[in-house]
């Protein structure tokens, strides 16, 4: 076996260790795992935060995996079986509800769109795949924000909540309630915040603890009753614990 090119290395061994465990690591606990100086090692983090690949969360002073695995890992999402495996899902999902599903993960303050199922029917939302919506207009970015502090959240959005509809939460403090109740009920919800006449109920999912994406079903107002939001809370419970093993392959 040929030396291994010790930069690189390092790099690897950083979101390897960083993958394994839940809330993320200080940079004095990273260098004491990885047995390497703070002064060598901090360029590197710094390098990785910029490029996205890490996120550093300034409340707790901890690096954690960044969205910008899934973003640089976009043809081997399209091309794998793990993908095919989350698209799978979707369509169960809208084949059980009729209304279209989505899988998202969360692109700084925004909701970055990975896979989309299409409902039969003829009214559509504002989504595609690869575009981005500001979380706190959408159910699915307020399940992938649901575990952040108001300080985080004041630090995501310091320039404030710009609306999108007539509806959308422009209140910070508005918004962290909200969030505070996904994780007493399990599910985010969104009504005409980012698309007039559209609804929305979403359900984080979490690796080790730590939510790392989100899915989501978008329903017409016209169409809403209590008895489709069960069955939407249903399908979203089951094909999300199935997806929570899917997502760690897809991370490496």
């Amino acid at each position: 076996m040929h030396e291994l090119h010790k930069p690189t290395e390092r790099v690897v061994k950083i979101l390897e260790i960083l993958s394994s465990v839940t809330g993320g690591l200080g940079l004095a606990e990273l260098s004491h795992l990885l047995n390497i100086p703070k002064g060598t090692l901090f360029p590197i983090l710094r390098t990785l935060v910029e490029l996205r690949y890490l996120e550093f969360s300034n409340s707790s002073k901890t690096y954690q995996l960044g969205v910008r695995l899934f973003t640089t890992g976009a043809k081997f999402l399209t091309e794998s079986s793990q993908y095919k495996s989350i698209n799978k899902a979707l369509q169960r999902i809208t084949k059980v509800c009729n209304e279209t599903s989505q899988f998202g993960v969360l692109e700084e303050g925004n909701v970055l769109y990975i896979a989309k199922e299409d409902s039969d029917q003829s009214l559509r939302i504002r989504s595609s795949i690869g575009i981005q919506l500001p979380a706190y207009a959408t159910a699915i970015g307020k399940a992938l924000l649901s575990d952040m502090s108001m300080d985080e959240l004041a630090h995501l959005y310091a320039s404030g909540l710009k609306p999108l509809t007539h509806k959308t939460i422009t209140n910070l403090e508005v918004l962290y309630k909200q969030i505070c109740l996904v994780n007493e009920t399990g599910f985010a919800y969104e009504v005409e915040e980012s698309n007039e006449s559209i609804r929305c109920i979403a359900k984080p999912l979490r690796v080790n603890g730590k939510i790392v994406a989100a899915i989501s079903v978008a329903i017409p107002l016209f169409r809403y009753t209590e008895d489709l939001q069960e069955i939407i809370e249903q399908q979203l419970t089951i094909v999300g614990l199935e997806l929570e093993q899917i997502i760690p392959f897809i991370l490496g």
